[in-house]
C-alpha cells in the first residue's frame, strides 16, 4: 500500500511540471495572425499559407467529417462569400 501510495506522489509531481513546448510561443502568434486575418477576411491565400499541409480540421456542424488544408481552404472561401 505504501508503494501504491508513493507512486501516485511521484507521478502527480511529475506530471505538474510546467515545461511549454518550445514552440509555443510561436503558435500562439501563428494562430493570432490566422483569427486576425479571418475576421478581416483580407487575404485567404495568407491565412492558408499558416496552415500545415496536413492539416485535419472537422467543422463544427453534426455529422461533418474531418477535411484537409484543400477543403479548409474552400470553407474559408465559402464564409468570405456569404458574409
Amino acid at each position: 500500500m505504501k508503494n501504491f501510495i508513493l507512486l501516485g506522489i511521484l507521478g502527480l509531481a511529475v506530471s505538474c511540471s510546467n515545461v511549454q513546448h518550445p514552440d509555443f510561443a510561436a503558435n500562439v502568434e501563428s494562430a493570432k495572425t490566422l483569427l486576425e486575418l479571418q475576421g478581416s477576411e483580407a487575404d485567404l491565400q495568407a491565412q492558408l499559407d499558416l496552415v500545415h499541409e496536413d492539416m485535419q480540421w472537422q467543422p463544427a456542424f453534426h455529422g461533418s467529417s474531418q477535411i484537409g488544408k484543400e477543403a479548409f481552404g474552400e470553407y474559408l472561401k465559402g464564409w468570405h462569400d456569404a458574409m
